[in-house]
């Protein structure tokens, strides 16, 4: 009789908002959870334990009413040591409401539910929960913060509630299309709700193919909105609309990121404590996107100047104005310790489309020509040739990548031997491997030879195109039995180097040089024949002049 007037005593003196009202289930039907739409869904607990958590209790739910919440916990653990702490701050004004601290005969009557009322209705609460046990002499604790944000008294089920903010993913940016990356921009969406010292908080994350990357956006409670610009590798394809005016579409993929997912939250701060409430989270797939655009183009490039020699690149490009840049590097190759190089980065918005750099005389250059293309997408290629510029007063530098000797051999008037056919031999001139190309020549067909250190020649048997005609040569016959159409040689050769310069060169390239031509008859003089002695020429006037032209 004693206990039980204990126990009535201590109901009747136990504070208001520790009473149940109703079993779970009738709290469960009559009071409204946080709802799951954007803005106001149920988080998941910011918390810590010390030792096993699972050996003291932890929020299963919680409850909300426009005046009062419900905190639902597990009962782990037995009851006698056990002590409960709860503390819940209004975040707008920044102060603890009176906290709960319980512990054991008073968690005899409420362990696992706890109510705490006269709260204000669509208002901004932090809840601090820490549960406290000893069990075999070892103590165990656990803490878990939440938001939490009463219901409206207008509020119901069938009504959707505003959301706070919102998260979205897009291309477009101040009128522009960014085709090689997109933007998340996060942005309150109602200014009167939000609390001082509020943030909105977004962890973007990128699936790729073997590895994942994270960005974190904090929206404050201070700013509108937030951008970030997240970038992912691309494929391009380009499809030719207009080869006159070089417009091109491209066709942009994502290589290894296919999946891009953000999940939302806010977070509010008190004087001692941080609490957090989540969103859910959302995916997309990253997609792929076209473009159109022009390019630029290589017109042509020439070496001008007499004394003080130039190297001229003449571009041109449909639009007027042009995001890209232009780069241009001359490596010195006719010297066995060249290291001389000229480097130079043009801006394409105010140019004519002529780019110049300085060349030294009596010099053999390995150029490349880099045109990068920043906007609407980044585009880039390389153009690799070669350039010589003469000796002053001269018409040919003193090293040239090809020689050409020809050989005047005839008949032997001593030995009375029979015909002896005359050469045209082509040598490397550099100490660099390179392709020859040869066009159709009279019984020759057309033909590319690979000159190295092992064949660092090429030899053309020029009694044919000597012989091909009426000739006074001594060693062609009266009876013309081959006749060729022409007596020109064209060619052209490219030297392979690595440009070690350029890093991105992993192995060599080819650097081409013009198409050169000469008349081969005009090399074989008769008085020549007297002699067995070769003439050696450095081609470098040819057909075109000094400018070397793309088509």
């Amino acid at each position: 009789m004693i206990i039980l007037l204990f126990v009535f005593i201590q109901l009747l003196t136990q504070p208001a908002h520790l009473l149940n009202h109703s079993t779970v289930d009738s709290i469960n039907r009559s009071s409204r959870s946080l709802p799951l739409q954007p803005g106001y869904v149920t988080a998941s607990p910011q918390s810590h334990s010390v030792n096993s958590s699972y050996e003291t209790d932890h929020i299963t739910n919680i409850q909300s009413d426009p005046t009062q919440i419900v905190v639902f916990t597990t009962k782990n653990g037995p009851h006698d040591k056990l002590r409960i702490r709860i503390e819940l701050t209004d975040l707008k004004e920044n102060r603890i409401i009176t906290p709960i601290d319980l512990q054991g005969i008073w968690l005899m009557i409420s362990r696992g539910k706890y109510t705490i009322p006269f709260l204000k209705p669509d208002h901004w609460y932090g809840l601090y929960f820490r549960s406290e046990n000893i069990i075999n002499n070892r103590p165990i604790s656990h803490v878990e913060e939440r938001l939490i944000k009463t219901a409206s008294r207008q509020a119901n089920s069938s009504t959707p509630t505003n959301p706070l903010f919102d998260v979205k993913m897009h291309r477009s940016l101040d009128g522009e299309v960014n085709t090689e990356g997109f933007y998340v921009t996060a942005r309150w969406l109602h200014a009167v709700n939000r609390v001082n010292g509020s943030d909105v908080v977004v962890d973007v994350s990128v699936d790729c193919l073997h590895s994942k990357s994270s960005e974190k956006i904090r929206l404050p409670y201070y700013e509108d909105s937030v951008t970030v610009e997240i970038r992912v590798d691309h494929r391009y394809e380009l499809e030719n609309l207009n080869k006159t005016s070089h417009q091109v579409k491209a066709h942009i993929t994502p290589t290894v990121c296919k999946r891009i997912c953000w999940k939302k939250s806010i977070e509010m701060v008190s004087a001692k404590n941080r609490f957090a409430q989540e969103f859910g989270t959302e995916c997309k797939d990253i997609e792929g996107t076209t473009s159109v655009t022009y390019l630029r183009n290589l017109k042509h490039y020439t070496v001008e100047g007499n004394s003080d020699r130039e190297l001229v690149i003449v571009t041109e490009s449909v639009e007027n104005t042009e995001e890209a840049f232009i780069t241009i590097q001359a490596l010195r190759i006719d010297q066995s310790n060249a290291s001389d190089v000229v480097y130079r980065t043009f801006n394409t918005k105010n140019t004519n489309g002529e780019f110049r750099i300085p060349l030294d005389n009596d010099a053999v250059y390995a150029v490349q020509y880099e045109y990068t293309k920043i906007k609407p997408f980044h585009y880039t290629e390389k153009e690799h040739f070669v350039v010589e510029t003469p000796a002053v007063n001269s018409s040919r530098p003193s090293h040239v990548p090809i020689e050409i000797e020809f050989h005047p051999q005839a008949v032997d008037e001593h030995t009375k031997l029979e015909e002896v056919k005359p050469e045209i031999v082509l040598k490397r001139g550099l100490s660099y491997d390179v392709h020859l190309h040869l066009e159709s020549f009279c019984e020759n067909v057309e033909k590319d030879v690979l000159l190295t250190n092992e064949q660092p020649s090429y030899h053309i048997d020029a009694h044919s195109v000597l012989c091909s005609s009426p000739s006074k040569y001594p060693f062609c016959s009266s009876n013309i039995t081959n006749a060729c159409s022409s007596t020109i040689l064209c060619y052209s050769n490219a030297i392979m180097m690595k440009n070690d310069l350029d890093t991105s060169q992993t192995v060599p390239e080819r650097y081409s040089s013009d198409i050169r031509c000469l008349n081969v008859t005009q090399h074989f003089n008769l008085p020549s024949f007297s002699s067995k002695i070769p003439i050696s020429l450095n081609i470098f006037t040819f057909m075109y002049g000094f400018t070397f032209y793309y088509l």
